[in-house]
């Protein structure tokens, strides 16, 4: 049973073409895989827009979902090592301090 192209969601249609696009851009290493994706998705892919535009390639948007990925693993890292020692885990506070003291010590002290 074919699925019916209307009741997709906008989703599953943006996933349709993502990897249409990723087998078109790679059609010389997976020519038949093309041509199969081409066949079973032809219903679905019917009232698709023929171009890509707006689109972000397959590669991109792993390449974003990595980066994002990195990024919140090194916020949950240093919060959890500003949970541990406050001091240590947060790099803004720790300069200031580093500064403050590189101050203090370069002052003229009052006597």
């Amino acid at each position: 049973m074919r699925p019916d192209p209307y009741s997709l969601t906008r989703h599953t249609l943006q996933m349709f073409l993502l990897v249409k696009g990723l087998l078109e851009d790679e059609r010389e290493s997976f020519p038949q895989t093309l041509a199969s994706f081409e066949q079973e998705s032809r219903t679905v892919l019917e009232g698709a827009p023929r171009d890509r535009k707006g689109l972000l390639k397959l590669q991109d948007v792993l390449d974003e979902y990595l980066s994002l990925k990195a990024e919140r693993q090194a916020r949950a890292d240093l919060t959890e090592a500003f949970r541990r020692d406050p001091s240590a885990g947060h790099p803004v506070t720790t300069v200031f301090e580093n500064l403050m003291v590189f101050s203090l010590a370069q002052s003229p002290s009052c006597e």
